[in-house]
């Protein structure tokens, strides 16, 4: 039983010898490639952070366009909507008295 023991042992280092500083030296090429990602993947980060506040800033400024466009457009139209509504006052208001005129009479304009 020792015999196999002795025997395993030394096959078993034998075997680690052969493969072990390959293995390592796979392990060390896999971190290289894992430290390479992992830096691009920061860099990558850094630079989508700049590019999104670039692009919110961007749209920060086309909205206060579009609010500063859209206020002054609801500004003309209250403003059209009052003179529209001052004219047809206007109108009516033109209207009748010229009714009124035409029902009292030619004769009456001068009593009012």
């Amino acid at each position: 039983m020792t015999e196999l023991k002795d025997t395993e042992l030394l096959k078993t280092q034998a075997l680690a010898d052969i493969h072990l500083p390959k293995l390592g030296l796979e392990l060390q090429v896999a971190e290289s490639i894992a430290s390479k990602l992992n830096q691009k993947r920061s860099t990558a980060d850094a630079e989508s952070a700049s590019k999104l506040e670039v692009k919110r800033k961007e749209r920060a400024v086309e909205w206060d366009a579009f609010v500063h466009d859209m206020t002054s457009k609801c500004i003309r139209i209250d403003n059209s909507y009052k003179e529209k509504q001052s004219e047809i006052v206007d109108v009516y208001k033109k209207a009748e008295d010229k009714l009124w005129k035409n029902i009292q009479g030619p004769d009456s304009t001068e009593q009012a």
